[in-house]
């Protein structure tokens, strides 16, 4: 869900994706409206070089313990010039109903240009 939030432009769902105490940006010290506004600026900036698109291309089972969990995610942005396919690890916590990210590590990425 993280991931399409920003095809949709949904930056509103994609800050309840993240867990109170997400460890990457301002999240933890952001108002949802101020989150939601660096997301649009940030949307809109990437489209001035060209459009980009993310989604999930694999996704591995969760490995669980207690409240925690991980996954491991594939992604394909898509970009005008590139195509780029990121390997991420998600931690997550189940906390106000649901799992929510804590932090997201890329750990490899590979590029492939246009001709």
């Amino acid at each position: 869900l993280f991931v399409e939030c920003w095809n949709k432009q949904d930056f509103k769902q994609e800050y309840f994706c993240l867990s109170d105490v997400f460890k990457q940006g301002k999240r933890a010290q952001q108002t949802m409206e101020e989150y939601v506004n660096g997301r649009y600026e940030r949307y809109a900036n990437r489209h001035m070089t060209g459009p980009i698109n993310k989604h999930v291309v694999d996704i591995s089972a969760p490995v669980v313990d207690g409240d925690m969990a991980s996954v491991q995610v594939a992604e394909r942005h898509t970009g005008k010039d590139e195509d780029m396919i990121l390997y991420r690890t998600y931690k997550l916590h189940f906390e106000n109903t649901a799992w929510r990210i804590v932090t997201f590590q890329t750990n490899q990425t590979r590029v492939r240009k246009r001709v």
